[in-house]
């Protein structure tokens, strides 16, 4: 007998190996495949986790030429003059005006998208769930509310809102809001600023953290030693670890400030920080300018990260903002002890002292804490056997309409 299957849609800009794609991941792992058809959607069929969907996963693009793409900008300002740019030369005058308009007047936070938007066809079918993945980005939110016929519509919300700096341009977004019945924070915190901003969405917001795939974590993180630790572990040195995109909100820039204070106190240590981003310049100029090249070690992406979480000595996060931080999760599966800022979710993922150390954004503070497991052995290990994380229970019944 053949099942019906119910359609969920999953609006993405891209696949990039960041955390709230991870999540996504992860999140379609528990959806049972028997009973849902799941496609993912995105503004380009780009990333580097394109080839982890699951083969019972449909992936499709919205087929938006290189120019348009390149208007779908994260940075708001970037992205308008991106747009004007783009209507002065196809000679659009009057789509001109109107961007100024909508930009300088109504402050509008998708400015960026009008020469694109209304041109965009509708998505070619109805579906039973359709989920905006990210409502920190404008481009999908609209997308998802506008130009997708659904019975019902979610948006997830990975990011915070107070300091991001998104609580402004948020707001402006209600006109398409409205058209969701139901919010997804992936922590409390993130929930308790949507909530405070939105008190009219109480009623359908709800709590959903991120779902962690332990067993798959420690599966991977077996797949081969980091050659880059070999010399260092032989020399007795204790290794450091931060995995994030190179870019702002990670607070890379506040880390090398951290390990310029560890190498001035003479402490022992090598620093790894894996990953790619717009920010890779500036830190490497700030790592020569402060001579820590023997100290910081910029790896580039890794498509498996996991083997270096393993065989690190202590995992750091030194965040500006989050929503809920995978990479905390990632290293607490794998039972390392968690140095991290005390940015959303965290104070959520780990109690301070006893599965982990939460510290304020200070190159200062954060210096003393790593030096404090650094110096202590003991401590370190007693962080390891408090590490745990924490899972969803009954939140995808709620998503899938499934609770009783």
């Amino acid at each position: 007998m053949l099942i019906d299957k119910k359609k969920i849609l999953f609006v993405m800009p891209e696949m990039s190996g960041r955390g709230t794609q991870r999540s996504l991941l992860n999140l379609i792992k528990h959806i049972p495949a028997d009973r849902y058809q799941i496609t993912i959607l995105l503004c380009e069929r780009t990333g580097e986790l394109l080839n982890d969907i699951p083969d019972h996963v449909r992936t499709e693009d919205m087929g938006l030429d290189a120019e348009t793409v390149r208007m779908i900008n994260y940075g708001e300002d970037t992205g308008t003059k991106r747009a004007i740019a783009s209507v002065l030369r196809k000679g659009r005058i009057l789509l001109f005006f109107r961007i100024l308009f909508e930009k300088l007047i109504e402050k509008s936070p998708v400015t960026k998208f009008t020469p694109v938007f209304d041109e965009l066809p509708c998505y070619k079918e109805e579906v039973d769930f359709a989920v905006c993945y990210h409502l920190h980005n404008p481009f999908i939110v609209k997308f998802t509310a506008n130009k997708v016929k659904a019975k019902k519509k979610a948006a997830w919300i990975h990011n915070d809102f107070l300091e991001s700096g998104y609580d402004k341009s948020v707001v402006k977004m209600q006109k398409y809001l409205e058209k969701y019945d139901e919010f997804f924070a992936v922590s409390k915190k993130v929930l308790g600023e949507f909530r405070t901003i939105f008190p009219c969405y109480i009623d359908r917001s709800f709590l959903f953290y991120n779902y962690i795939d332990a067993d798959t974590i420690i599966k991977r993180a077996d797949e081969f030693y980091p050659e880059e630790y070999t010399k260092e572990k032989e020399q007795g040195k204790c290794i450091l670890l931060s995995v994030g995109s190179l870019v702002r909100q990670k607070g890379f820039d506040m880390a090398i400030e951290c390990a310029e204070i560890l190498k001035d106190k003479g402490i022992e240590y090598i620093w790894y920080l894996v990953g790619e981003g717009e920010e890779k310049e500036k830190l490497e100029a700030m790592i020569n300018g402060k001579k820590l090249r023997e100290k910081i070690k910029l790896t580039g992406y890794r498509d498996n990260p996991y083997p270096y979480f393993k065989n690190c000595d202590i995992y750091i996060q030194p965040s500006r903002h989050e929503g809920f931080c995978t990479a905390v999760s990632e290293a607490m599966a794998l039972h390392k002890p968690v140095v991290a800022t005390n940015v959303s979710g965290v104070s959520e993922q780990i109690k301070d002292g006893e599965s982990g150390k939460v510290v304020g954004f200070d190159a200062s503070e954060l210096a003393d804490a790593v030096e404090s497991l650094i110096t202590d052995k003991a401590r370190r290990e007693v962080l390891c056997r408090n590490a745990s994380v924490r899972q969803p229970r009954d939140e995808l019944k709620i998503f899938l309409g499934e609770a009783t």
